[in-house]
C-alpha cells in the first residue's frame, strides 16, 4: 500500500502541464510584444536612418572623436581572382583625431574610443545601394606593418590611443567597376545611432 502523504508523480504531472495551458493564452500576447520591440529597436538603432553629410575636405565630430574623408582609390595591384570580373578593389582612408569630444574614457594619458563598438564604414552610390568593407586581411601592401595606425575601424576601436591622436582607418569594398567613380562612403558607431556620417568625395 502507499503512503497517502506521497505525491502521484503522474497527478503532479498533470497539473504542471494544466497551469502551462492556462498560462499560455498570457503568455503569447507577451512574447508578441517582446519580439515586436526586438524588431523595432534594430530597425532604429541598427540602420543607417538619419543621415549628417560632410562635406569634403571636413573634420566632423562624432563618436567621441573628428572624422575626414582623406583617400578613396582603386587598389592598383596586380588583379586578384578573388574579385569578380567586373568588379574593382576600392580603399577609402578616413583621419581620425582621437578623443577630440566628451564621449570617451580616458584612463592616464591613454583613451578608449568607448563608442565604436559597432563601428561600420559602408558605401552608398546615387541610388541607395550599399556595400560593406570586404574582408581582405591585413595585406601587407594594403595595412603596411610598419605603420600601426592604419588599420580597420574595428581594429582601432579596440585599441588605445592618445587624446588628440590621429589615426587612419582603412576599409576595403568590393564593387561594380562603374560605380567606383560615384560611391560615398558612410560611417556609424555604436554611440551614435540612428544617426550617420555620409562623406562628400571631392570633385575631380
Amino acid at each position: 500500500m502507499r503512503d497517502g502523504s506521497q505525491s502521484n508523480p503522474l497527478s503532479t504531472e498533470r497539473r504542471s502541464r494544466r497551469r502551462a495551458l492556462i498560462a499560455l493564452p498570457f503568455m503569447l500576447p507577451l512574447a508578441a510584444v517582446a519580439v515586436g520591440y526586438e524588431r523595432l529597436y534594430w530597425a532604429w538603432w541598427g540602420n543607417h536612418l538619419i543621415e549628417r553629410n560632410v562635406e569634403s575636405g571636413r573634420a566632423e565630430p562624432y563618436g567621441g572623436s573628428d572624422w575626414m574623408l582623406v583617400r578613396v582609390a582603386r587598389h592598383e595591384q596586380p588583379r586578384s581572382t578573388s574579385i569578380p570580373r567586373g568588379s574593382v578593389l576600392l580603399i577609402v582612408d578616413l583621419k581620425v583625431r582621437v578623443g577630440s569630444a566628451k564621449s570617451v574614457t580616458r584612463i592616464a594619458n591613454m583613451t578608449r574610443e568607448e563608442y565604436w563598438g559597432a563601428c561600420k564604414v559602408g558605401l552608398v552610390d546615387s541610388s541607395g545601394r550599399t556595400w560593406a568593407a570586404s574582408t581582405t586581411g591585413h595585406a601587407p601592401d594594403i595595412y603596411p606593418p610598419s605603420q600601426a595606425n592604419i588599420a580597420t575601424c574595428g581594429s582601432h576601436s579596440q585599441g588605445n590611443w592618445r587624446p588628440e591622436d590621429s589615426i587612419i582607418v582603412r576599409e576595403t569594398f568590393t564593387i561594380p567597376a562603374d560605380v567606383a567613380g560615384s560611391v560615398r562612403p558612410t560611417l556609424m558607431v555604436d554611440g551614435e545611432q540612428p544617426y550617420y556620417l555620409s562623406f562628400t568625395r571631392e570633385k575631380r
